[in-house]
């Protein structure tokens, strides 16, 4: 199947998971709040696509034993966006920064696990392989028409030079300021 659901789903996953892990190993607050941007567009995107096109088409193959986890995950969803909305108003230099980017990947990696290990599974079970790929398709046709780039994938060597190009900024030294001039 060109564009399964599951897999365009778990491919997104799997950027986050990246994502997560370039912020526990970069250390500058500048490479941090760079990581939550990317964090904030990746997540976004996807909770928008899952709510949209995913979930209510799931909804459908799932009927009324898919309520519980398709409510469950709308919740999970919600919680996401409230921590992304409290990050975007933090410092990355506050203590309260990293407790909530731990709270936000405990979160996400929970919301994963459970879509992985059992709402993705019972759609593959009750929605055909036509259906699934129709699905796939819009989720696709989605996905390309809100990212920038053009594979739908972040480039994490990109990412890399990226960080790797603030953190050559922010050591350049600092502009002198003449006496009684505002620069």
């Amino acid at each position: 199947m060109k564009n399964d659901p599951k897999e365009l789903i778990q491919n997104d996953h799997r950027i986050v998971e990246k994502l997560f892990g370039q912020y526990e190993t970069k250390g500058s607050d500048e490479d941090r709040r760079f990581i939550l941007d990317e964090l904030t567009r990746e997540l976004s995107t996807h909770t928008e696509m899952e709510e949209t096109i995913a979930y209510p088409a799931f909804r459908e193959a799932l009927g009324t034993a898919g309520n519980e986890l398709l409510e469950e995950a709308y919740r999970e969803h919600q919680e996401v966006k409230t921590i992304l909305e409290e990050l975007a108003t933090r410092d990355p230099r506050e203590p309260e920064f990293d407790a909530k980017m731990k709270l936000l990947m405990e979160q996400v990696r929970h919301h994963v696990k459970e879509e992985e290990d059992e709402m993705l599974l019972e759609v593959e079970r009750a929605m055909s392989e036509e259906k699934r790929s129709e699905l796939g398709d819009r989720m696709m046709e989605f996905k390309e028409s809100n990212q920038p780039m053009s594979d739908d994938t972040i480039d994490m060597n990109e990412v890399d030079e990226q960080l790797d190009d603030e953190r050559e900024r922010s050591k350049m030294p600092p502009v002198e300021k003449e006496e009684g001039h505002m620069t």
